[in-house]
């Protein structure tokens, strides 16, 4: 019985955490560890042992607050990949020089002393 309360205790203190650990996380344009902060936190949120505490709603409101900025950060990175390939018509010149840029952002998380997610995002643009 101890055990399942400290469990539920852990559980807990990781959920009332997340807010702030994910407002860091964007500050430092971590946004992949960020969203997997919200998802996990979520998910611990909504388990069946935790999802009876009742004094948890203002930290849900929190927490559902941060998953719609994850959302709105995700779709605005989504629309500017979009607009770096889509955006530039080709020139028309008598010469052709071809320039290709690379981008790649690794982001790992661990949490618990668990094995690391890891997240790489790789943007290439052409331009002829």
């Amino acid at each position: 019985e101890a055990e399942a309360v400290l469990s539920l205790l852990d559980k807990l203190d990781r959920i009332r955490a997340a807010p702030r650990q994910f407002d860091l996380l964007v500050e430092q344009h971590r946004i992949g560890a960020a969203v997997i902060t919200i998802a996990n936190a979520l998910d611990t949120m909504f388990s069946s042992d935790v999802a009876q505490v009742q004094a948890l709603h203002k930290i849900m409101e929190q927490l559902m607050m941060r998953k719609q900025k994850a959302e709105e950060i995700v779709w605005e990175l989504l629309l500017d990949v979009v607009f770096l390939r889509n955006g530039n018509p080709p020139l028309v010149s008598t010469t052709t020089t071809t320039t290709t840029n690379t981008a790649t952002m690794t982001t790992t998380t661990t949490s618990g002393g668990g094995v690391g997610t890891g997240i790489t995002t790789t943007v290439t643009t052409t331009t002829t």
